[in-house]
């Protein structure tokens, strides 16, 4: 929490992603969702941490929770971490029978409030429709497959929606320089690797994680592992995975690069180092708009009368 470098480099990662813009500039729920995805983490997050005020807190995160889910069927999913933040918090700060208790009432206050908030619509569809999460309505606007991908399969096109995480534009068919995507293959494998050996390095040092906020970094990694495990679910039975259905946990993704960039500098080196990323992001966001758009021009033909 400490190293503003993080924050700053994961902040950069959001805020010029190519794709992220795109989307985001478009008539689309996916950056509205992203931000209450990412307040819903944040909020977990504290519960974990024991930083959660006594009836504030719950029902901010009901309230964060029910809008996540009336805003894209994917952030229903976040209600997983709502009882996996308050099992976290009983393991560290539990101990007595009066604090089990007030967890246990803020789990129920958080619990009430999310369905207050959202279960009205899903009792709607299910009245209506005896399908209370209009899945087969999903359904019908996708191009379902005729039979379910083997799983070897579905890892191959599962890592050919990443370029469209970083930016592939119109109706996922314009695609960027190969360039830039060379480039955030290297962020990518950089960041990745280096996450792993910052948290290695980390337990290196100390000899255990227990006097670090592991909690909340459980909670970011498992909300990474939700949305990557619907992908690939999505992939198996549904045509066209698409990287933008990682932007629900687009805030992990970014925080996790961000803090593996930076371990492989210096410390002292770590906001030269992220000042760099976000000039690259921010010159690839600005070119990649006009690069694009002359693409399309030029393998455009048009035929005017006379």
């Amino acid at each position: 929490p400490t190293r503003r470098s993080i924050a700053a480099g994961a902040a950069a990662l959001v805020a010029f992603n190519p794709q992220f813009i795109f989307v985001s500039a478009s008539a689309c729920p996916d950056a509205l969702l992203a931000a209450l995805t990412t307040a819903g983490l944040l909020l977990c997050a504290r519960v974990a941490n024991g930083q959660s005020q006594r009836w504030r807190t719950p029902l901010a995160l009901g309230v964060v929770m029910g809008l996540a889910a009336l805003t894209r069927l994917s952030g229903l999913f976040m209600w997983v971490l709502i009882p996996c933040a308050y099992a976290l918090a009983m393991l560290r700060y539990g101990r007595t029978r009066a604090a089990r208790r007030d967890l246990w009432c803020a789990l129920g206050i958080a619990v009430a409030t999310a369905l207050a908030v959202a279960g009205w619509w899903f009792v709607r569809n299910a009245v209506l429709y005896a399908d209370p999460l209009a899945w087969q309505s999903l359904r019908a606007l996708q191009t379902e497959r005729a039979q379910p991908l083997e799983w070897r399969e579905v890892a191959r096109e599962a890592l050919g929606a990443f370029a469209s995480f970083w930016g592939v534009f119109g109706w996922m068919n314009v695609l960027a320089d190969e360039f830039f995507y060379t480039l955030v293959r290297l962020i990518s494998v950089i960041g990745g690797v280096g996450a792993l050996l910052a948290v290695v390095r980390t337990y290196w040092q100390a000899g255990s994680l227990r006097q670090h906020r592991w909690p909340a970094f459980a909670l970011v990694i498992a909300w990474f592992l939700v949305i990557l495990v619907s992908l690939v679910l999505w992939t198996r039975v549904l045509r066209g995975p698409q990287g933008r259905q990682l932007f629900p946990a687009i805030a992990p993704i970014a925080l996790l690069l961000s803090v593996g960039v930076t371990a492989w500098a210096p410390r002292h080196l770590a906001p030269a180092t992220v000042g760099v990323l976000a000039a690259v992001l921010l010159a690839a966001s600005a070119l990649l708009p006009a690069r694009s758009a002359k693409e399309v021009l030029s393998s455009t033909r048009v035929s005017l009368p006379g």
